[in-house]
């Protein structure tokens, strides 16, 4: 019998949950990490893809975390819309904290990919995954986005698309194709957040300070 071959390093950070664990308890819990909402005050890379398969087209949400590796597509979204397999390969993970998977055996997918205007498609090849990390917070709108609207920014995951299906991260792009599929350097903003700018279309992330924290920002950048 053919002893699984193990593949580390294959880091996949998911964004933290706060979720507590037992001392004793290294595995990860990705059963129960899909109904852990992250915090809403630290926004991270999203936006609002179409992915096109075989038996559908359907609206989901993707996030850019070049902290993993390898990019990653749910179990569910493979599904349902019929990806075509490529290949499949043994293979552990290493996740935030130290702890490691047990050896699986991981299907690969090539998924299509297209920006919500249909300016922009391309194909990758995704890991499949049962879950990839908790529920994220949508984008909070809020006065600060009249700067984003000035400078010709529009963010497309700060609302759902009536189509969408899924509404947890059905996609997780690494550090294996992010530097092919951002477009410029990131803007930074005066609330302190920045965005980037990718082919999909703008995202935004960092911590959202309310009113009183931008004014003290500003303050301080000034006395600089």
């Amino acid at each position: 019998m053919t002893k699984p071959q193990t593949m580390l390093p294959n880091i996949m950070l998911s964004p933290e949950t706060h979720a507590s664990a037992t001392p004793n308890d290294s595995k990860p819990q990705s059963s129960l990490s899909a109904n852990v909402v992250c915090q809403k005050d630290v926004v991270l890379k999203t936006i609002m893809v179409k992915l096109i398969g075989s038996k559908k087209t359907l609206a989901a949400q993707l996030l850019f975390d070049e902290g993993s590796q390898l990019s990653n597509i749910t179990t569910e979204t493979v599904k349902k819309i019929g990806a075509p397999l490529v290949h499949s390969e043994w293979s552990r993970s290493m996740m935030f904290g130290g702890a490691i998977s047990d050896p699986r055996k991981v299907s690969n997918y090539q998924v299509s990919i297209q920006s919500l205007d249909n300016s922009f498609s391309t194909k990758l090849i995704l890991r499949e995954t049962p879950v990839i990390c908790g529920v994220l917070p949508r984008i909070q709108i809020g006065e600060w986005m009249d700067e984003l609207e000035k400078s010709g920014i529009r963010l497309s995951d700060t609302s759902p698309p009536e189509d969408i299906e899924l509404q947890v991260i059905s996609i997780q792009i690494g550090s294996d194709y992010w530097g092919s599929l951002i477009t410029s350097a990131p803007k930074l903003l005066t609330n302190g957040m920045t965005a980037p700018n990718t082919k999909f279309g703008w995202t935004i992330s960092g911590f959202v300070m309310n009113g009183t924290e931008i004014l003290a920002s500003l303050l301080k950048l000034q006395s600089i």
